[in-house]
């Protein structure tokens, strides 16, 4: 039996963070709201009017909120603009999708476990929020990067056991939304047949996927598609064993490729009933050992995001 001590896999190991209301991420950010209590009226304007005039301070989201007509200049045209739009004689714009949000993270560990001495990279999924965001990034509770722009960092596990990750995403207003993780360690990784190394989702225009409602410790989690195209590009790799490699897709049971194949790609037509569906990829090596794995897919016609 082959012991692993160093090998890193890759894969989407994501816990979705609710960190903003659905409610909160829908208000827009209306311009001329300085005062930032979700309408736009005449207590805007005298606000607007004692900034200018630099007696009131505005938040960093009624900063964003003052450059009514988008000029990037806060001035008296400003004060016009959203006088106009009290008067109804105006409209003014608006931002959606201002608040920080952070949909999971990923690691390119792939089950969620790394051997003592590997360095593993996370990311974080999705980030969303008035740009430019930023990320601090920690361990176990401890501060481990701080804030940046970048939306990565690695780590060196030194130990065996299992650590909390944790994200943090802060807009350009300092607010902030965070999501984590529980990551195990262990001191090998023990392998005498072919294992699932990657598999990514995609649409044919290219849109990706990434798992949700996931468990930390399991391999595969539930990936959501949804039918806005009619195919979905499946694309596996696989390591450990011997190779080359060959491959065989199923979807519900059916045998969609019919023969293992050193083809590691299926397209699978989404016309299918809406819910729980379960992808099969079976590996044969050069050896003729095999494995299969199970991949839970829901689909669901509702919009993402």
């Amino acid at each position: 039996m082959k012991r692993i001590t160093s090998i890193l896999v890759i894969a989407v190991i994501l816990i979705s963070a609710a960190a903003v209301s659905a409610s909160a991420e829908r208000t827009p950010l209306f311009m001329g709201d300085v005062s930032q209590d979700h309408s736009v009226n005449m207590e805007d304007v005298t606000l607007l009017q004692r900034y200018i005039a630099e007696i009131s301070k505005l938040s960093k989201r009624g900063l964003v909120a003052a450059d009514a007509n988008q000029d990037e200049k806060i001035n008296m045209e400003d004060v016009v603009t959203v006088q106009k739009f009290v008067a109804r004689i105006a409209e003014v714009p608006y931002i959606i999708g201002t608040h920080a949000q952070i949909h999971g993270i990923m690691s390119n560990v792939y089950s969620g476990k790394a051997t003592i001495g590997d360095t593993v990279k996370f990311f974080v999924i999705d980030p969303r929020g008035y740009k430019p965001l930023s990320y601090e990034f920690f361990v176990d509770g401890k501060l481990v990067r701080e804030r940046k722009e970048s939306d990565e960092f690695e780590y060196k596990f030194d130990k065996e056991g299992k650590y909390e990750i944790k994200a943090v995403v802060y807009n350009s207003f300092d607010e902030t939304a965070e999501t984590k993780i529980e990551y195990e360690v262990v001191k090998s990784l023990d392998a005498d047949k072919p294992l699932l190394k990657s598999i990514d989702l995609s649409y044919a225009s290219g849109y990706k996927y990434f798992a949700t409602d996931c468990e930390s410790g399991h391999k595969f989690y539930k990936f959501e598609v949804y039918d806005i195209e009619d195919y979905l590009n499946v694309t596996v790799e696989a390591f450990m064993g011997k190779g080359p490699y060959e491959y065989r897709f199923y979807f519900d049971g059916e045998d969609l490729t019919g023969k293992y194949s050193s083809e590691n790609s299926v397209k699978i037509n989404l016309r299918r009933e809406h819910g729980g569906h379960t992808l099969t990829v079976k590996i044969k090596d050069d050896n003729g050992a095999e494995t299969s794995e199970d991949i839970p897919i829901f689909l669901t016609s509702a919009p993402r995001g």
